[in-house]
């Protein structure tokens, strides 16, 4: 990153990305450049959020609003929940227990889909996200909890798929 330092004093730099389509230059004003300075590593691979512009020579830049480090992007989609399964045994089957279920869903609305395995059934009923997306609070899993129990609630990672998916191939 080439910096400068601008008719204030304050330092504001200058990078060129590159990917397999070319190259494009970016631009980190004053602000952006004092918050991302420390993200940014000689060949590391970023995220970039910006305005394109065009220099008085018809160049593309960007200037940069936001930038994020690929590998904390990758650690931090792989920790968010793709799915909540509970179990629900022949004992939950009672109307008012798979109400206080749907109660303790609908207070918690969120992205999260709803997959319900009924073990004497044998089958997993996936629920419509649209209706049913939770969104997991601990406050929402400890509810949860009290319903299902301890045993009958899993929260599938994203790593957990991508693990099992990496080992079937490799068999």
């Amino acid at each position: 990153m080439k910096v400068i330092q601008t008719k204030r004093g304050e330092p504001m730099g200058f990078m060129t990305l590159a990917d397999r389509h070319g190259e494009v230059e970016t631009i980190l004003f004053p602000k952006a450049f004092s918050r991302y300075r420390d993200d940014v590593q000689d060949g590391a691979m970023v995220l970039v959020k910006g305005s394109v512009q065009t220099d008085p020579d018809d160049r593309v830049q960007v200037v940069v609003d936001a930038l994020m480090d690929l590998k904390a992007v990758k650690a931090r989609r792989s920790d968010t929940p793709q799915g909540l399964y509970l179990r629900i045994t022949p004992e939950l089957e009672q109307a008012e227990r798979l109400n206080r279920l749907k109660a303790v869903i609908l207070q918690n609305r969120g992205r999260i889909p709803v997959y319900l395995y009924y073990e004497r059934l044998k089958k997993v009923r996936a629920l419509p996200v649209e209706q049913y997306g939770i969104a997991l609070t601990e406050a929402c899993v400890n509810q949860l909890k009290q319903i299902v129990g301890e045993e009958g609630l899993r929260v599938k990672r994203e790593t957990e798929g991508t693990n099992r998916r990496q080992a079937a191939k490799r068999r």
